[in-house]
């Protein structure tokens, strides 16, 4: 792996990788294993909070935010954390200061089984072992939907935190194949068939049944929870007739860095592509931009890990890839490497776009494309510009040819807070 990320990446890389893995050893190390259960009926954990994949930093996103958040609200409550691991699943306890784990024995996540009993056990099992009130389960891939539904037979109360189209499809960014194009939310049974088929092997009709049994399981949850009013108003047309308690809890953004960019120049002399190199994040559109650029001589680089062959491809006509970056580093580096204009150019909406947090806390403005939650927020802000998917290239092109304003700082939010209300609201906590 480190020579495969040196290659692609660079050394820069493989050093920030190395101290994610090093930070996530010592976090695992500091939840040793129990030699008990907890007594659940004498001190319960209230909630227990469900994941498909694993809080680690190298995921980014949505889990490295889950294992921040529930870090700052194990200040205020007792916090039981289920996801799975090298060898089943790992059961996360804290409380009072003091933590430890348990290992629970169940079939790893399995995004193309809708019955997965041993799944449902599991389900059921660790909510059992730690008296908990209310399942809360954050993101929707990689689960059995009628396993989770298990989770409503109990006396507990059932949430779910939507982070993209899961839901909807099994590809939760919506890139169809083999075009590499955003579906546009196609509901067409053989167009849909197609697409699934050439990544797996499934029944006639599968994508249907999902779909029905991810709309029974939204409909019977107590709250739901979404990053961004677009990805609640996108699941709400999609699936009618959702529960009343529909909250937006957006991710609590990155803290400044010590210096912003005080405006960014014009012309730029410095553009960055940012966030993972892969085709549904725009690689090819930046490839194009930098192949057809005939403006001002500018410097290209690519902030973000992804597909070696991208990045292969982005190094032949000039870009230089900085690679990985561990998450939250990102202001620092576009502020000492004096990005002008960053390019976040995914071709299919995203569901909020933790990247524009990150470049207005360095005051580095955005150029996106107007669909989704990103160009939504965007354009709300004022930080930067949105292009028309159909114009591509030439549209980013045009967009870096007019100085941009200074980028206003990200507002200040707590999601902990936040998400201690609700559970308050639901009278859990």
């Amino acid at each position: 792996m480190v020579w495969r990320v040196a290659r692609s990446e660079g050394a820069r890389a493989v050093r920030e990788r190395l101290l994610d893995h090093l930070a996530e050893a010592r976090r695992r190390r500091g939840f040793p294993l129990l030699r008990s259960e907890p007594d659940a009926a004498r001190f319960p954990f209230p909630v227990l909070d469900l994941t498909a994949a694993q809080p680690v930093p190298w995921l980014g996103g949505s889990q490295l935010l889950l294992g921040s958040r529930l870090e700052r609200e194990g200040a205020s409550r007792p916090t039981a954390l289920l996801f799975p691991d090298r060898d089943g699943w790992r059961l996360e306890l804290r409380r009072d200061g003091l933590r430890g784990h348990l290992r629970l024995r169940a079939p790893q996540p399995s995004p193309v089984d809708l019955d997965l009993p041993a799944q449902a056990e599991l389900v059921i099992d660790a909510v059992r072992r730690v008296g908990a009130r209310l399942v809360h389960v954050h993101g929707l891939a990689g689960w059995s939907p009628r396993a989770l539904a298990a989770a409503t037979r109990l006396p507990s109360k059932l949430a779910i935190s939507l982070h993209d189209f899961a839901g909807f499809c099994l590809r939760p960014h919506l890139l169809e194949q083999p075009e590499g194009r955003f579906c546009g939310f196609s509901r067409d049974p053989a167009r849909c068939a197609r697409c699934l088929a050439e990544s797996w092997s499934l029944p006639p009709g599968f994508q249907e049944r999902r779909r029905e049994a991810m709309a029974e399981l939204l409909r019977s949850a107590e709250a739901l929870v979404f990053p961004s009013p677009y990805l609640a108003t996108a699941v709400e047309e999609l699936y009618p007739g959702l529960p009343a308690r529909r909250l937006v809890l957006p991710p609590s953004p990155s803290g400044l860095p010590r210096e912003r960019r005080p405006a960014p120049l014009f012309p730029p002399q410095h553009v960055a592509f940012v966030g993972s190199v892969h085709p549904h994040k725009g690689a090819a559109v930046f490839e194009r931009l930098v192949r057809e650029w005939r403006g001002p001589t500018v410097r290209w680089s690519a902030f973000g890990n992804g597909d070696r062959a991208w990045l292969d491809r982005l190094r032949s006509v000039g870009v230089e890839v900085r690679g990985y970056y561990r998450t939250g580093s990102l202001p620092e580096l576009l502020v000492r490497e004096r990005v002008d204009v960053a390019l976040a150019l995914s071709v299919v909406p995203e569901s909020y776009g933790l990247v524009l947090d990150e470049c207005r806390a360095a005051g580095v403005p955005v150029v996106a494309f107007a669909h989704g939650a990103l160009a939504e927020r965007l354009v709300r802000v004022g930080a930067g510009r949105t292009v028309t998917l159909a114009d591509g290239a030439a549209g980013v092109a045009a967009a870096l040819a007019a100085p941009f304003a200074p980028v206003p700082a990200p507002e200040p939010f707590d999601a902990t807070d936040a998400h201690l209300g609700l559970y308050r609201e639901l009278g859990i906590l």
